[in-house]
């Protein structure tokens, strides 16, 4: 080979590992048909990286350097992994619409991700154990019809998604230990759900437009900090579950209305307070050892299929006006600083009533309760100086003082 012909050659797969653009004429416009393995021996062949569709899977793994810009790359029916490349510091995708799936997990050295016109993805975007991932950039993705998972990224700060509007499986964050900002301010329902989980420096997650998951809300063990603030989420298709978030002061939800299943918050330590006026049905409702909480109010809520169940020890105010029925128990302990409780429209508990270690409770109002299927128990309630419950008709197993 003379030496003219070397250096061009030499140059162009340069241009190619580097991100800098290669000639129109090298992308291939046919559909290449099958599964394409990107590896350092195709980079050394040249082929794969001129195809523009691929009907069928691309898996990058082991390429030798660290920049890979893919220029001619469109479209992927299957899915895109990027597995195990333990030198790639960059990977560009400038050209690529739409793919079947986005799979980029451990690469030990990968910095930065760019697909600026990826639009669609007909699976899941999975970023996971890419400990030292800074920046992934997706400003035009609008739809995802998988999940949605960032996970494992030590270094990553922020994760946007300007475009993204829907969502056909979860939102899923978990164990992005520097992770503060998630932002997606179009999207409007998660079909699966939303979990956070141990992302303990995550002060912003910006979802103002999301009304609607299904499979539940998870927020368990730091997997937010200072506030998680839905505004206009209005139904959760499953249980809710906020548990072990040491640093969570306020849990805003004002526009949810309806819980197909538990709502549960449960030790967070500093929880302050807690916003649900608009609830107006669950399954059941547990708010215990919160121990910073001292306002419970859920004005609108009126029917529980299960229980009510509420012990936190800070708690001084607790106000359901509206709960008109209890198809299980109805257990209020261990609440130090109580002195009154109201339920006034309770009209019927399915099995018992239980008022348990409350010292300053004086007041008990239950002026239209009529029916406790088990027995009503007031135990170590010493202070209790006033017993409202004229219409009661039914007391199944007796009154325990």
């Amino acid at each position: 080979m003379s030496a003219k012909p070397f250096a061009c050659w030499l140059l162009a797969v340069a241009a190619l590992l580097s991100g800098c653009a290669s000639p129109s004429t090298a992308c291939l416009e046919r559909t290449f048909i099958g599964d394409v393995r990107l590896d350092s021996e195709a980079i050394e062949e040249g082929q794969a990286l001129r195809y523009q569709r691929i009907d069928g899977s691309l898996t990058i793994s082991g390429v030798p350097g660290s920049a890979l810009s893919m220029t001619c790359l469109h479209e992927v029916s299957g899915s895109i992994s990027v597995l195990q490349n333990p030198v790639l510091r960059d990977l560009d995708l400038p050209q690529l619409v739409s793919a079947g799936a986005l799979l980029v997990m451990h690469n030990g050295s990968l910095r930065s991700l760019r697909a600026p016109l990826l639009g669609r993805l007909d699976a899941e975007l999975r970023l996971d154990r890419n400990p030292f991932l800074e920046s992934a950039q997706f400003p035009t993705l609008s739809e995802v019809r998988g999940s949605v998972v960032i996970a494992n990224s030590g270094a990553l700060h922020a994760m946007d998604l300007p475009a993204l509007s829907e969502l056909g499986g979860e939102l899923w964050l978990h164990h992005n230990g520097l992770l503060e900002r998630f932002s997606a301010p179009l999207l409007l329902r998660s079909a699966r759900g939303l979990r956070l989980l141990a992302n303990p420096a995550l002060t912003q997650l910006e979802l103002p437009a999301l009304s609607s998951l299904g499979k539940g809300l998870s927020l368990l063990k730091e997997g937010l900090s200072e506030q998680l603030s839905l505004p206009s989420l209005s139904v959760v298709v499953g249980p809710l579950m906020v548990e072990g978030n040491s640093s969570l002061v306020r849990l805003d939800l004002p526009q949810m209305t309806q819980v197909e299943g538990d709502l549960v918050v449960r030790k967070n330590e500093r929880l302050q307070g807690l916003v649900a006026s608009s609830l107006d049905s669950a399954e059941s409702v547990e708010i215990t050892a919160n121990h910073a909480l001292e306002t419970l109010e859920l004005h609108s809520l009126r029917t529980l299929s299960g229980y009510l169940l509420v012990s936190s020890p800070s708690l001084s105010e607790f106000r359901m006006p509206e709960l008109e029925s209890v198809s299980l128990r109805v257990d209020l302990r261990d609440n130090l600083r109580l002195a009154e409780l109201s339920l006034p429209s309770l009209q019927g508990v399915g099995q018992g009533l239980l008022v348990v270690r409350n010292p300053q409770l004086e007041v008990l109002g239950l002026e239209q309760l009529r029916s406790v299927e088990w027995s009503l128990d007031l135990v170590e309630c010493g202070a209790l100086r006033e017993l409202n419950f004229p219409q009661l008709e039914r007391l199944g197993r007796g009154l325990s003082v």
